[in-house]
């Protein structure tokens, strides 16, 4: 099958002086979007505790024994760290206080009542990629709950040319990218809420000018792939 080109891309994504909108069969809009990427409940949102993953790199302090602490500990692509005396272990999968229980049995071969504490030193795993129309674009990494608005928020916001109704949210599913439409300014104002992210989601936002547009497009496609999205 011919994929398209970057013209098509364009106008697909962003649909600005190619097409009136963004509305088609390959993105989702209204309901559908929201089946793709659901919305946080307010009344009933708990924030989730940081799980590490392979590539995270970890600190690892066992209280009064600095021979056998470690940071910047990182997790092999198996998800498993190499520390003293317990040797591999792996934190893949695992809270910080679940990794610290687990080290803390392994440690009891060695030590009376062992103090273990672990902490996320640099996450490598659970990042949000946040393109387009924004003041800074980049990677950024998710802590607990992290919505659609607070991933613009860690980009410093929307840029001038910005338009918030064309705002895509790309996401991998079982190895394939599907594509969400949203109108953050219908989610600010409290008309819509305001979609839950996770590891790995793609944030685009439109622009209103189609020389900032094609711009964006040309630095996003080769970090994002757009070619194999749709």
């Amino acid at each position: 099958m011919k994929r398209p080109g970057a013209a098509t891309i364009m106008c697909l994504l962003m649909a600005t002086g190619c097409a009136p909108s963004l509305r088609g069969p390959n993105v989702l809009t209204g309901s559908d979007a929201y089946s793709l990427v659901p919305a946080t409940d307010p009344q009933n949102a708990v924030a989730t505790d940081y799980v590490i993953g392979a590539q995270d790199s970890i600190n690892v302090e066992v209280l009064y024994e600095p021979d056998i602490s470690r940071n910047d500990v990182a997790a092999g692509a198996d998800g498993t760290v190499a520390l003293p005396l317990i040797g591999q272990v792996r934190a893949a999968g695992l809270t910080a206080a679940q990794l610290s229980e687990v080290l803390r049995e392994r440690y009891l071969r060695y030590y009376v009542d062992p103090r273990v504490m672990v902490s996320i030193a640099q996450s490598a795993s659970h990042n949000v990629n946040v393109q387009g129309a924004v003041q800074k674009p980049g990677i950024y990494p998710l802590r607990g709950t992290t919505t659609l608005l607070d991933a613009i928020a860690l980009a410093s916001g929307e840029g001038y040319t910005a338009s918030l109704s064309q705002v895509v949210v790309l996401r991998a599913i079982e190895g394939e990218r599907h594509a969400a439409l949203f109108d953050l300014n219908r989610i600010r104002r409290g008309e819509d809420p305001d979609p839950a992210l996770q590891a790995g989601d793609v944030v685009v936002v439109g622009s209103s000018s189609i020389k900032e547009l094609r711009r964006d497009i040309l630095r996003a496609t080769p970090m994002l792939n757009i070619f194999t999205l749709f």
